[in-house]
């Protein structure tokens, strides 16, 4: 048997005249001219060249181990393969194993002479070259793209859509979903508790806790466009802040360095500090002072593990260790705890919002009537649209959990009475409090403590 092997993976190539009607038509043809009746096609439809998982090319090399085929004819060699690897392969591991010929039906080879096989070869390594030389182009074209502010790909981030010029534009409801992802990380949720939070409100999209770290880390929502770790300003609307994007890095730089580190410590501030001129750890260590009487004085103090690794990358100091604590507990005594309300930054947005949720649920709720329509009018079999219909459902309660989420924002307040509690407890028990107790209580209350080199504290608070 001669198979005719075709193959197209874009309309491009069909434009071209590498379409499955002109390849099989001159294939067919030139069959004919050889006095060949029998022959089949197989034809691979939408498939790239450039790997083997092909339906059609795996069933003929089923028939080829079967001893089925005599000679295998193609239109042109980069019909078979775009990579030199995978043409040889066929070539000589399977075509010549089996004793099968290879033609084209366009160059002037076959593999049943010498000089055709060396051909081949030739043939194969420009092929390759050709299409590395299209990829370096795609390449090219991409990054020429991301340099003009336009989006590089087929494919965009959630919370925006692409328009007809390939400027990214912002889609309000998921625009609003991703605001709330990096607060709930800035105010340090679990990522896996934000990913199942915004699982219930895509149903369509796997969420899980490296899709989060993903969105977190993404310079796309400031306006900005990475291409190969360039950054080029993007003709896009930005979703985050830049304040909220920094906060965002330095709260998962310090979960990666708190990992690392550890929990718990012996100090009452053990590993809630950090340096305020380059933001590395500041952490406890004993030195020790020899007196002018000749003995030696010990005091713990804290410092800067980049002062420690090299003077020059950082300008802070060490400190004593009871002086910065001290800062620390005078500070935490004189806060005046009050309830903080969570005010809509724009009310307009949170509104043009809901009336965009509002229109999907709408279009939802039309579908389902519609489809529900069609089956009381037998029309449809209740058993050909119950998984639409299920689907359809879903869609609705991720749409109310949404419009829910929305309407909370606009009168929900912060619930500080963890905070209060420990607070009052410090102003009323701390001299008689427990080392351990100490350091419980200041962790309830302070999630960050910055240490700069005029000895001045900022501090983070739970809050």
């Amino acid at each position: 048997m001669i198979a005719l092997y075709e193959r197209v993976s874009t309309d491009e190539q069909a434009q071209s005249g590498f379409s499955l009607d002109a390849q099989k038509e001159r294939l067919e043809a030139y069959c004919k001219s050889q006095g060949w009746t029998d022959f089949e096609h197989f034809t691979d439809d939408g498939y790239s060249g450039t790997n083997m998982n092909r339906p059609a090319l795996q069933r003929l090399l089923r028939y080829i181990g079967r001893g089925q085929v005599d000679t295998v004819i193609v239109y042109k060699l980069d019909r078979l393969g775009r990579k030199q690897k995978d043409v040889l392969y066929l070539l000589e591991d399977v075509f010549d194993k089996h004793g099968v010929a290879f033609k084209s039906a366009t160059e002037p080879f076959d593999t049943s002479t010498p000089l055709g096989r060396a051909m081949l070869g030739i043939l194969a390594v420009f092929g390759q070259l050709e299409r590395d030389t299209i990829i370096e182009r795609t390449k090219s074209g991409l990054r020429q793209r991301a340099r003009r502010g336009l989006w590089p790909s087929a494919s965009f981030p959630f919370g925006y859509k692409m328009n007809d010029a390939g400027v990214l534009e912002i889609v309000p409801s998921e625009a609003e979903i991703v605001r709330e992802v990096f607060r709930r990380f800035i105010r340090g949720d679990s990522r896996k508790s934000i990913a199942e939070w915004m699982q219930k409100r895509v149903p369509n999209q796997y969420v899980d806790h490296y899709y989060i770290l993903n969105m977190v880390r993404r310079r796309t929502y400031l306006g900005q466009i990475v291409m190969r770790g360039d950054i080029f300003e993007g003709q896009h609307e930005a979703i985050i802040d830049e304040e909220t994007f920094a906060a965002a890095q330095r709260e998962l730089k310090a979960r990666t360095e708190q990992r690392q580190r550890g929990n718990g410590g012996t100090y009452l501030l053990s590993k809630m500090m950090t340096c305020g001129e380059c933001g590395a750890w500041v952490y406890y260590f004993k030195s020790k002072q020899k007196l002018a009487n000749g003995k030696s004085a010990h005091y713990l103090r804290v410092q800067c593990k980049n002062k420690k690794a090299s003077p020059t990358l950082c300008k802070t100091h060490s400190f004593l260790a009871r002086d910065i604590e001290a800062l620390v507990v005078r500070q935490v005594r004189d806060i005046q705890v009050e309830p903080i309300e969570m005010a809509l930054d724009n009310a307009s947005d949170h509104d043009a919002i809901l009336d965009e949720l509002e229109s999907a649920l709408d279009k939802v709720k039309d579908q389902q009537n519609n489809l529900l329509d069609a089956v009381q009018a037998g029309a449809i079999p209740l058993s050909v649209v119950k998984e639409r219909l299920e689907r359809l459902d879903h869609e609705r309660r991720a749409i109310f959990e949404q419009m829910g989420d929305i309407q909370r924002q606009c009168a929900s307040r912060v619930d500080t009475t963890p905070f209060s509690q420990a607070s009052q407890m410090i102003n009323d028990l701390w001299d008689d409090m427990a080392p351990d107790e100490q350091r419980e209580a200041i962790r309830l209350l302070i999630k960050n403590i910055r240490v700069y080199a005029d000895k001045h504290v900022e501090i983070e608070w739970n809050v």
